[in-house]
């Protein structure tokens, strides 16, 4: 709307319109005042008579502000003077703890009210106002207030408290509530400028609080009396021998702002349950102690300073209560009280309820509840109902139960546990913690075996016997005999002075040390005279003083000895043998079990034998000792003559690395000469015998050959045939070879062939005088004949020609002396051919 200034007195006053709506132009203007009483000071005047643009505006006047408009929103009325607004008047207002706002729908009807519609967005007290009029602020600012907030009621829910009333303010964060001095949170999803929730504050306690409100400043006129009353839930129950119940609600926090303990009465119908205290300082919980008694359906109250609990909850004896129980040999036992009997008694393993075999009352006035432990059962939580009252709950650990362990191979292999109550899982599938020991080793990767109370797990290496047990979540089993098994023996053999073993389950390497080997009347047990190898392999070293033949033989490994006992046939055996001559001698041979004689009659006799070298017998043995022989080889040839030694009927063994006698290899030191046609030839060295073998260039063999006697076979003479191959004999020495048995002995020999080069050359001196003679003749009358026919041709056709004379003269006088010389040449080699 548009407000016009009206002064009582004015010179020669007019109008002018301006842009904004209201001005005047000045040229006389007097002193006077507006209608509605207010001064028109001359200072606010302006301009001079002659000034034709100039316009009078005052300074807007703030007396007051009329407050009290609902934080809903409404009319605010701003009162002083010169309050016309314009098209750009504006109220502006610090609001809601300093947040600026600007109005600007501002009308008024008088220049001494102006009016200003808020919304409802803002809400407090002493919320400071500026005035802004025609670009112009006010003289001063100032302050206003909204409606004071009221609390018509406050109700309790579960969790928090309700707030009914008004002037809430806009925004929850606008709004503080107190209970009981203590600022409470105000929960942003439930609140209106009506309706306000709290968050409950658990601690809070049973009896007469006070509530507030603030609404930015702007406190409730007076404060709103609450009354808390506690709420009960629930009650457990004790057996007839009484005991601890806890009580669960609402509002049972016993301890007050200040800490002082506040006045609580638990009564179970005419029966007070004393010592009642939170639980655990569980606002929601009172535990208390109620005495021995018996009967149901008994109403419970809890007075918590002087409010008492209206709910209808009823307090029952004869719960079930589980003390402890006890496990042997799958029998088990629970002790407490009110367990009833077998017709009305259960208990439950997990998801499994079984009927118990007794129910009994002992000496010390406990019950007691028997049972077979179902084989199915594994750990869970375990309780005893009695008439659908259930006891309170305990953790069954059982005790696992061993029967059997089967044995394992010393090189360690997967067993086989079996018993009872062997599970690795409880109910709910949970692995549980888990040993095997067996001995003093941890027997590895256990495994539940499928359909059946056994586990199985890789045992180590091992040997011997020793006892297992169990352990499953901390309860260990009865220890059952475990044994490694026993040492087995398929095959035993002799090589040399070394048995052999083979079979299985020998101790490892590192445990060789608890080997024995039993063999007659020795026991060896020397870890330097044992090995084994692959838990499959011993091999060790038989006495020397062993008696030939089959001897008692069994190991033991560990404890464990092999079954059932074996033997192993004892043989000479030669590791060495000294060399001879061709000519034989006394030989000596190193070896093992060399027992010639025989002990066990009163008289020490010879016992049987046969000592072979290749196809020669030695014979007439000295006995040195069962290691050291020695006998007379005969004459004989060649080497790698096996040596094999049977005494009293028992023989070297094939398995014995084979021994090998030699003669000694033969030697060549020299060669007697014939002439390519052959003869005796005499061969001279060492160790040359029969039967022999002599070659001449690869290919002539000297045959015949034999020892000279009495040359200690260093002699040796054969015949060697003619020459008769078609090329000339060799010239330079060629490979001479004898073979004595099947050793060799070479030198280079070549034939006396001087008669056989003089008959050569004679014979070639003849073949070229043959020739000779017809290549001389024949050459020389051709010649001649030829240079005659020359010269007559020549003569006759250059007679007349005397330089052609001359140089025949000259050609025939050469010729001539040319041909005395050939013919006189060809009579001396006639005459030496005759000679």
């Amino acid at each position: 709307m548009t407000c016009c200034l009206l002064f009582s007195t004015l010179a020669t006053p007019y109008t002018l319109g301006t842009a904004d709506g209201f001005g005047y132009k000045q040229l006389t203007i007097a002193l006077g005042t507006f209608v509605d009483g207010s001064d028109l000071k001359p200072t606010l005047l302006s301009g001079t008579q002659t000034d034709t643009s100039t316009v009078w505006s005052p300074t807007p006047i703030l007396q007051s502000i009329v407050g009290g408009i609902p934080a809903t929103g409404g009319q605010l009325t701003i009162k002083g003077k010169f309050l016309m607004p314009t098209t750009n008047a504006m109220v502006i207002f610090k609001a809601n703890a300093g947040q600026t706002v600007k109005f600007t729908n501002v009308t008024a009807t008088v220049g001494s009210e102006c009016y200003v519609n808020v919304d409802n967005q803002y809400c407090g007290s002493n919320v400071a106002v500026q005035l802004r009029m025609r670009n112009q602020p006010a003289d001063k600012s100032g302050t206003f207030s909204y409606q004071q907030p009221t609390l018509s009621n406050v109700t309790v829910s579960p969790g928090s408290f309700i707030l009914t009333g008004t002037g809430f303010c806009p925004v929850y964060t606008y709004l503080k509530a107190y209970v009981d001095g203590i600022d409470t949170a105000v929960l942003p999803d439930r609140f209106t400028q009506t309706y306000a929730q709290l968050s409950f504050n658990p601690n809070i306690t049973s009896g007469t609080h006070t509530v507030a409100i603030n609404a930015l400043g702007n406190m409730i006129a007076v404060n709103k009396t609450i009354t808390i009353t506690p709420v009960l839930r629930s009650v457990t129950s004790v057996n007839t021998q009484g005991g601890l119940v806890t009580l669960s609600g609402v509002f049972f926090c016993l301890t007050a702002n200040d800490g002082t303990k506040l006045p609580v009465k638990v009564m179970v119908a005419d029966v007070e349950c004393t010592g009642a205290v939170n639980a655990d300082s569980d606002p929601n919980k009172i535990v208390c102690k109620l005495p021995a008694g018996g009967g149901s359906n008994k109403p419970v109250k809890v007075t918590i300073s002087g409010q008492t609990t209206q709910e209808s909850i009823n307090f029952e004896y004869g719960v079930p209560s589980l003390n402890r129980y006890t496990i042997a040999s799958g029998v088990a036992q629970l002790f407490g009280y009110s367990f009833g009997d077998t017709s009305i008694t259960t208990v439950t393993f997990g998801m499994t309820t079984i009927k118990p075999t007794k129910v009994e009352v002992t000496a010390d006035g406990t019950e007691a509840i028997t049972f077979d432990i179902p084989k199915n059962i594994r750990n869970a939580f375990l309780f005893v109902t009695v008439n659908n009252l259930n006891s309170n709950r305990v953790w069954f650990n059982l005790v696992p139960v061993l029967s059997n362990i089967s044995s394992a191979h010393t090189q360690g292999s997967t067993i086989t546990i079996s018993g009872d109550y062997l599970f690795l899982t409880d109910f709910n599938t949970t692995k549980l913690s888990s040993t095997i020991t067996i001995g003093k080793s941890d027997c590895k990767n256990a495994k539940e075996l499928v359909a059946s109370s056994s586990l199985s797990c890789d045992m180590p290496p091992g040997i011997g016997q020793s006892t297992g047990v169990v352990t499953i979540n901390n309860q260990t089993s009865n220890s059952v005999s475990f044994k490694y098994f026993s040492p087995s023996i398929s095959q035993i053999y002799q090589s040399n002075n070394i048995g052999h073993i083979i079979g299985t389950d020998f101790a490892p390497t590192e445990l060789v040390n608890s080997t024995a080997i039993y063999l007659a009347n020795y026991t060896v047990s020397d870890i330097t005279n044992i090995t084994v190898a692959n838990y499959s392999h011993i091999t060790f070293k038989i006495p020397d003083s062993i008696s030939l033949g089959m001897n008692n033989l069994n190991i033991s490994v560990g404890s464990l000895s092999s079954q059932p006992n074996t033997s192993i046939t004892i043989t000479p055996t030669v590791s060495k043998v000294t060399n001879i001559g061709v000519g034989g001698g006394e030989i000596h041979f190193n070896g093992h079990f060399l027992n010639f004689f025989n002990h066990t009659t009163a008289d020490i006799s010879v016992l049987p034998y046969n000592i072979t070298v290749g196809p020669y017998a030695c014979g007439n043995i000295t006995s040195l000792n069962s290691t050291l022989f020695s006998c007379q080889m005969p004459s004989g040839v060649g080497a790698h003559h096996l040596v094999t030694i049977t005494i009293n009927n028992y023989t070297t063994s094939a398995n014995d690395t084979p021994t090998y006698f030699n003669y000694t290899s033969p030697t060549i030191s020299s060669v007697s000469v014939v002439t390519e046609q052959g003869g005796m030839v005499t061969i001279f060295g060492t160790n040359l015998n029969t039967p022999m073998t002599v070659m001449f260039y690869n290919s002539v063999e000297c045959q015949s050959p034999s020892v000279i006697p009495k040359t200690n076979y260093t002699q040796v003479q054969c015949l060697l045939p003619k020459w008769t191959d078609d090329s000339d004999p060799p010239e330079s020495p060629q490979p001479f070879v004898i073979t004595v048995g099947n050793q060799k002995a070479d030198t280079l020999y070549q034939y006396n062939l001087d008669a056989y080069h003089a008959a050569k050359d004679e014979k070639a001196r003849k073949a070229r005088l043959k020739w000779l003679i017809p290549a001389i003749v024949v050459p020389v009358v051709v010649g001649s004949a030829a240079i005659i026919g020359i010269t007559l041709i020549l003569v006759k056709k250059h007679r007349e020609n005397k330089a052609l004379k001359k140089m025949f003269r000259k050609f025939r006088l050469v010729s001539k002396d040319w041909l005395l010389k050939e013919i006189d040449q060809s009579r001396l080699l006639l005459l030496v051919e005759k000679k």
